[in-house]
C-alpha cells in the first residue's frame, strides 16, 4: 500500500510576461492519498485535483517519491485550476493568478499481521 502525504502548499503571485513575482507562501494541510500501487496513486490525485498527468512532476529536486502537482489558480492555496476563460484573461494580463504548487512525500505502508 502507498499513501502520497502531503507536505507543504506553496502559493506564489504570477504574471504571463514577467513570470513569478517572488512573493512566496506557505500553508500547510491534512491532505493524503492511498492506494495499492503507483498508477492506482497517481489516478487518486489527478483525480482529486481534476487535471492529467501532465501537472504533475516525480522525484522533484531529486527527491526520491517526492509528487509536486502544480496548478494555475485564480487565487492562493486553491485547489482546482483556472478555468479556459480565466487562462485567457491571465494570458491577456487582465487577471492575477496564482502558481500554486502541493507537493507530497509518497511512502510504503506496511500492514502487521
Amino acid at each position: 500500500m502507498l499513501l502520497a502525504k502531503l507536505q507543504l502548499v506553496s502559493s506564489e503571485l504570477d504574471h504571463w510576461d514577467n513570470g513569478c513575482t517572488g512573493e512566496h507562501s506557505v500553508n500547510f494541510w491534512d491532505l493524503e492519498f492511498k492506494a495499492e500501487n503507483e498508477q492506482k496513486l497517481v489516478d487518486e490525485i489527478t483525480s482529486y485535483f481534476h487535471v492529467t498527468v501532465d501537472h504533475l512532476q516525480f522525484n522533484c529536486c531529486n527527491e526520491i517519491g517526492r509528487i509536486d502537482v502544480q496548478l494555475q489558480t485564480l487565487n492562493p492555496f486553491d485547489d482546482f485550476q483556472l478555468s479556459k476563460n480565466q487562462f485567457f484573461e491571465f494570458k491577456r494580463g487582465n487577471i492575477p493568478a496564482y502558481l500554486t504548487t502541493f507537493s507530497f512525500q509518497v511512502f510504503e505502508q506496511y500492514h502487521l499481521i
